[in-house]
C-alpha cells in the first residue's frame, strides 16, 4: 500500500470539508493460503476457525473455539495448541493477528477429530 497523491476537496462534488488522499495497493504476487483439493483447501479451515473464533465476541477465544467448532479438540489439547502458536490463552478473537488465525487453522485438526493435523 502507498500513497499517491492528495486531492483537494474542490476536485469532489458536493465540496467535502476534507482533503482526500488517493492510494495504490498492489496485489502480493502469491496469497498466504495453500490451495488444495475441492474442500479441503486452506481457505475452508481459516474460515472455519475465523466464524468459530468471531462468532461469540464477548468469549475467549478458547470458549468461543470449543463452542463453535462443533467437534472441537480436548481443552488440554487446545491449550497446547495456542501455547505453542504463542496465543494467550485468555485472549479474544480480536487480539490475534490474521497471521495468527492462519497458523491456528493449520494446527487445529479438521473436522474435529483429535490428533489429524491440517498439512501446513
Amino acid at each position: 500500500v502507498g500513497r499517491v497523491r492528495d486531492v483537494p476537496p474542490h476536485c469532489f462534488h458536493p465540496v467535502p470539508k476534507v482533503t482526500s488522499t488517493l492510494v495504490r495497493v498492489t496485489p502480493l504476487e502469491a496469497g498466504p493460503l495453500a490451495p488444495g483439493p475441492p474442500g479441503q483447501d486452506e481457505l475452508a479451515a481459516v474460515e472455519r476457525v475465523v466464524r468459530a473464533a468471531f462468532g461469540n465476541r464477548r468469549k475467549t477465544l478458547v470458549n468461543a473455539l470449543r463452542s463453535g467448532l462443533g467437534p472441537a479438540p480436548p481443552l488440554e489439547e487446545l491449550h497446547g495448541i495456542l501455547d505453542s502458536l504463542g496465543i494467550d490463552r485468555r485472549a479474544r478473537a480480536e487480539a490475534v493477528s490474521p497471521s495468527g488465525l492462519l497458523a491456528l487453522a493449520r494446527a487445529l485438526p479438521r473436522g474435529g477429530a483429535a490428533g489429524q493435523r491440517a498439512a501446513p
